[in-house]
């Protein structure tokens, strides 16, 4: 089914009154430098990071312009090129926003893997970019490189697109190819989340005693659960959160659960735990179970249209809990959701359903017509609450819902 990720925040908006049963949030030019005699020995004082001179210590905080970056017309060296290419690449990510970024030299080029470049590099720099003489002036440009990507975008680009059309004869073929392939990915990660590559995102839930890294390959138009979602973020948080009421009850199924943030954090707090999605999304979910160790999952392919590869493998498993997060993007999805639901959950009295929506302003339909299928198909809301959260789209508001069988007091 074609979707373009970019409808959950840019379609137009929809009324609908039965949006939520009980709250209201409608409120909803390049100076050169030629070489002189005496290189080698200017090469090994500078590899000492040298910072006695205060004209260099302030270069490091002047904002890195384009004029900074090396002309192709110099006919940089591989090193030169690498160097600059990998120094631009994007920081981790903690949660949603970068991590602070680091100031340590050797930290830096150690965590950007241009260590074994940077001698080589050095040499023709100190010839023609004669703003980056020193290691520490070097390591400038990492923290230096969001402000040049965000304030001369068109030219950073531009930069970019010229070292990736450029046939760079004067480089052998395969550090050529390299260095394509760095250019093309800067470019990606400059246009926004849905044409960038793959991340790898450091997630931190308040009261978990470890953090988890997260494997997110580029995003495309059908493959949304390769993405995490503010909803996960936020349902995980509240389960791992300590109160006198657990919400899980084991054993735990989550629907659709993309890069596997909720129900690992199911899995950490000693819960028996299914996670299943569709078969497309399952390999990078292994994958970031494997990266995280978590050793007491099942993972598995579960098409919500067309379950029989999962019940010929598991017969027909019941769960005391069923979680989803975020799992509108099409108006078939209610339907499906409730029949999943009324597949696996089990005759517990204590069975429950824990539902944690963003309520984008474009998909008041799906949502109000999810309340409705739950409600007629005898669920009772015992918990619901709105909350303020933020994903790498913005900030949003989200509403949890805990649903049981039959009757039940509402719980705020």
């Amino acid at each position: 089914m074609p979707f373009d990720p970019l409808e959950l925040f840019s379609a137009p908006e929809r009324k609908c009154d039965d949006d939520f049963q009980s709250l209201d949030v409608n409120n909803e030019s390049v100076q050169l430098v030629d070489s002189n005699d005496g290189t080698e020995d200017q090469i090994d004082s500078i590899s000492t990071d040298n910072l006695e001179n205060d004209e260099m210590q302030d270069d490091g905080m002047v904002p890195l312009h384009i004029h900074d970056l090396p002309l192709l017309q110099r006919k940089p060296d591989y090193s030169v090129l690498a160097l600059f290419l990998r120094l631009f690449s994007p920081d981790r990510v903690l949660n949603f926003s970068p991590l602070e970024p680091e100031t340590d030299p050797e930290t830096i080029f150690k965590t950007k893997d241009v260590v074994a470049v940077i001698e080589d590099a050095l040499i023709w720099l100190l010839s023609y970019c004669p703003r980056f003489q020193t290691r520490s002036l070097l390591a400038s440009v990492s923290f230096l490189a969001e402000t040049l990507r965000k304030g001369n975008m068109s030219e950073y680009n531009g930069w970019l697109t010229q070292v990736i059309a450029s046939e760079l004869q004067w480089i052998e073929e395969l550090k050529r190819e390299e260095i394509h392939h760095l250019a093309a990915l800067r470019l990606a990660e400059n246009c926004g989340r849905t044409a960038q590559p793959e991340i790898l995102r450091q997630i931190e839930i308040p009261h978990l005693d470890r953090a988890l890294s997260l494997k997110e390959p580029s995003l495309t138009s059908d493959n949304l659960g390769l993405k995490t979602w503010g909803s996960s973020f936020l349902l995980g948080s509240r389960l791992a959160k300590p109160s006198q009421h657990t919400y899980l009850k084991a054993p735990v199924l989550e629907l659709g659960l993309g890069t596997g943030l909720v129900g690992m954090v199911s899995c950490i707090l000693g819960f028996e735990t299914a996670l299943t999605d569709l078969a497309e999304i399952v390999p990078n979910l292994r994958e970031n179970v494997e990266l995280n160790e978590i050793n007491n999952a099942l993972v598995d392919e579960l098409d919500w249209l067309n379950p029989s590869s999962f019940l010929l493998k598991h017969d027909l498993p019941k769960y005391n809990t069923v979680i989803l997060s975020d799992p509108l993007y099409s108006s078939l999805h209610p339907q499906w959701i409730v029949d999943m639901i009324n597949l696996f959950l089990s005759d517990d009295k204590e069975a429950r359903v824990l539902l944690q929506v963003p309520i984008r302003r474009n998909f008041e339909r799906e949502r109000a017509s999810l309340w409705k299928l739950m409600a007629s198909n005898g669920y009772t809301v015992t918990q619901e609450e709105i909350e303020e959260g933020h994903d790498d789209f913005g900030e949003s508001k989200f509403i949890f819902k805990k649903y049981v069988r039959g009757s039940g007091a509402l719980i705020n």
